[in-house]
């Protein structure tokens, strides 16, 4: 099982010479740009086309396409020489690609995104050396001249207000101060003589963690939860961003709140393998495709009015 994070976006479609919002017609502009530029794979499965993003070719997959989703994958080429398959028996190791291979074929890492047509909300699985959500506006921008494509942050103001719900509950506080003095460290229960032998590492910073017993909750109660977030609050801002509370909602898994501006995003659970006659089976990039599909989509369901509120969608 592996934890993603899925960060959303606003895209925004206007005409090029008009400047005129058109981002209702994203339907219509995709299916002419797909239409028109994409190639069958996979035995006519899925379609794929190739974007072009500062100086790397892009591969677009697109493995859903149908009246309110956009469902594919963005993949760029990956150097196979860091890359090798090992025998776990063994321990002997091969090249992923041979020589000969290499001559007609690519190492890629991916990543996977879904595009609502009705609002332009874009939920984006942000993967390590994977395309960034920028490359998208090059579906629109590098294919059609009528029209320019712009993808938006949704900015989550003070994020620990969503640990204000019935159902939150909070496992752990953690508060980060810089240049720690001397009483400070003391306060701590520190005595002169550690005190001194940390003077002598460049210490930036020290981080205090409030938690509760092993495997029990700081708080399941949304009062006290809340009183602690609105004093929090009202500290001064630099001191207040330096609090994140750790905890989860109804309908999130357990991850950290702050106190400052950052991109929405949410966490969701991307199994590896499965069972299957009592082994352990890995999953397919398909397999993998369609469950990242379903849970972007019931994301997206279940956030929806906090997206469109948070991205100034009416």
């Amino acid at each position: 099982m592996a934890t993603k994070n899925v960060y959303f976006y606003k895209a925004t479609l206007k005409e090029v010479i008009s400047n005129k919002e058109v981002t209702n017609n994203i339907k219509a502009i995709f299916l002419n740009i797909f239409s028109t530029y994409t190639t069958p794979i996979n035995n006519g499965t899925f379609k794929s086309m190739t974007l072009h993003h500062s100086a790397e070719e892009i591969s677009l997959d697109i493995l859903i396409d149908d009246d309110n989703w956009c469902f594919a994958r963005v993949g760029k080429k990956k150097d196979p020489a860091y890359n090798v398959i090992r025998d776990n028996a063994t321990k002997d190791y091969k090249y992923v690609l041979t020589n000969a291979e290499l001559a007609i074929k690519t190492l890629e890492v991916c990543t996977y995104f879904l595009i609502n047509y009705k609002t332009g909300l874009v939920g984006f699985i942000i993967g390590n050396d994977a395309p960034s959500v920028s490359v998208l506006v090059n579906i629109v921008n590098e294919f059609d001249q009528n029209y320019m494509m712009c993808i938006d942050n949704i900015l989550n103001p003070e994020s620990a207000t969503k640990l204000v719900v019935p159902g939150a509950m909070l496992s752990k506080v953690k508060y980060t101060f810089r240049t720690p003095s001397v009483e400070a460290l003391i306060a701590l229960g520190l005595n002169m003589e550690q005190v001194t032998a940390l003077g002598l590492m460049d210490i930036s910073e020290i981080q205090l963690l409030v938690k509760s017993e092993p495997h029990k909750y700081l708080s399941k109660q949304p009062n006290n939860i809340e009183e602690l977030v609105n004093s929090v609050r009202r500290l001064p801002q630099k001191i207040k961003e330096s609090f994140l509370l750790i905890g989860k909602t109804p309908n999130t898994s357990s991850k950290p709140y702050g106190f400052k501006e950052e991109n929405l995003y949410y966490s969701i659970e991307i199994p590896n393998d499965k069972i299957i006659d009592g082994k352990k089976v890995k999953f397919t990039p398909d397999e993998v495709a369609n469950d990242i599909c379903e849970k972007l989509k019931l994301l997206y369901s279940r956030n929806v009015g906090e997206l469109m509120c948070m991205a100034n969608i009416e």
